[in-house]
């Protein structure tokens, strides 16, 4: 991940010194539908060393929004190279039924400092068309908090960033499918579907904590997005 770094701030210093016809800068937000995969009842304060009591009996995906800005170049109208600094929002909804507790309501909300590097393929005539782009992103987590209820359990939350519950750095992949709007000589809009889908498992708990086996959870997100941007 240092090389892919060391090549967006590389490709960044050369753009800007250049100013060269291709350049251009924006920033971009969008809502998305977002889950993890394979959630833990082990994150839980409820009942966390007796992991087999726990019965999860429905999840729910959830929404966040997502916002960054994004600088990239166009070799000519059918590529571009586009990197982006983005805060990009996670989470679900699930009922767990225990033994001790009852019907527990819980929500886990998460943030991340999100940096991916993608391709660009453009189709069009004179700047406006169809697109898509794809890439490697690197993401660090920001936060990360368990919110649980229920009728016989005053509201608790748990940090599970402090705990070390969920590794902090991330690798995944993000892709948007849209189009594009060339306004004049310089100001780009786009609209599109933008996905974010982790590949590797958040969960840094250890079976040697309650002799259970760990589910492998992974982030993923799907949802619509609107860009603006300057095009020099």
């Amino acid at each position: 991940m240092k090389k892919i770094l060391i090549v967006v701030f590389v490709f960044l210093s050369i753009t800007v010194k250049s100013n060269a016809q291709g350049f251009f800068v924006g920033f971009h937000g969008g809502l998305n539908n977002v889950w993890i995969s394979n959630i833990n009842p082990l994150w839980s304060r409820v009942d966390s060393l007796k992991p087999l009591s726990h019965k999860i009996s429905s999840t729910n995906n959830t929404f966040r929004g997502g916002f960054g800005a994004q600088v990239g170049f166009e070799f000519n109208k059918n590529v571009a190279i586009v990197t982006e600094l983005n805060g990009q929002y996670q989470g679900y909804k699930y009922q767990d039924s225990t033994l001790s507790k009852g019907i527990i309501n819980g929500e886990l909300s998460s943030s991340y400092l999100q940096i991916p590097l993608m391709l660009k393929l453009m189709a069009g005539h004179d700047g406006s068309g169809f697109f898509i782009m794809a890439g490697p992103s690197y993401s660090i987590l920001q936060n990360a908090t368990l919110t649980e209820s229920g009728k016989n359990l005053h509201e608790v939350a748990t940090d599970l960033k402090e705990k070390n519950y969920v590794i902090k750095k991330e690798i995944g992949i993000t892709s948007v499918l849209g189009i594009q709007f060339r306004a004049a000589d310089h100001f780009l809009f786009t609209f599109g579907f933008r996905g974010n889908f982790g590949t590797k498992n958040i969960n840094n708990l250890s079976p040697s904590v309650s002799n259970f086996s760990i589910p492998k959870s992974i982030n993923g997100s799907v949802g619509i997005n609107l860009s603006a941007g300057y095009h020099f």
